[in-house]
C-alpha cells in the first residue's frame, strides 16, 4: 500500500461534462431471463429422498436411507421427499416454447403462488395436472441450462 510521507491535500473537483462508459452488463444478467410462461406439458416428473442434514440425495438402505454425502442414516419422513420436474413452457411475451427444469425448493415457491401445497402423497399424475394448469407465471430462468431460478 503506498501512503503519502508527508501531508496531502484533499480538493473537489469540476464535474464531468462528458458522458462516463456505459455500465457493462453482469454475468448473472447476461444467462438469466425474466419472462412470463405458461406451462403447456410435463415431460418428466422424478421424486428422491434428501438428506434431512445436508440436502444431498440418498440411497435406500434398508428400512433407512443413507446420504450419499454426508453418510448420515436417517429414517424416511415426509419431508425428506423432493420432487424434480421437466416442464414443456411457452413464453408468453414472445410464444416461444422451451424445456424448464424445477427443482423441489423453487416448485415448493411455485404452488405457494397458486395456493397449492405440495406434499409427500401427490402422485407424479397429480403433479403433473397441477402443473399443466399454470397460465401467466412470472419467473426468472438461467438461459444455459432451463433452470428455474425464482418464481416472481
Amino acid at each position: 500500500m503506498n501512503t503519502a510521507k508527508e501531508g496531502f491535500k484533499i480538493q473537489e473537483t469540476t464535474n464531468f461534462t462528458e458522458n462516463v462508459a456505459e455500465i457493462e452488463p453482469t454475468l448473472m444478467e447476461m444467462t438469466t431471463e425474466d419472462t412470463t410462461i405458461s406451462i403447456i406439458g410435463v415431460k418428466t416428473t422424478s421424486s428422491y429422498h434428501a438428506c434431512s442434514a445436508c440436502g444431498k440425495t440418498t440411497e435406500q438402505s434398508g428400512k433407512l436411507l443413507k446420504c450419499n454425502s454426508c453418510k448420515l442414516r436417517q429414517r424416511v419422513t415426509p419431508e425428506s421427499k423432493h420432487w424434480f420436474v421437466r416442464v414443456f413452457a411457452q413464453d408468453t411475451n414472445t410464444n416461444t416454447n422451451f424445456y424448464l427444469n424445477i427443482f423441489h425448493q423453487q416448485l415448493v415457491k411455485l404452488f405457494e403462488t397458486k395456493k397449492k401445497q405440495l406434499h409427500a402423497v401427490l402422485t407424479e399424475e397429480d403433479l403433473g395436472d397441477i402443473l399443466t394448469e399454470i397460465d401467466d407465471l412470472k419467473i426468472t430462468y438461467n438461459l444455459a441450462d432451463g433452470k428455474l431460478l425464482h418464481v416472481n
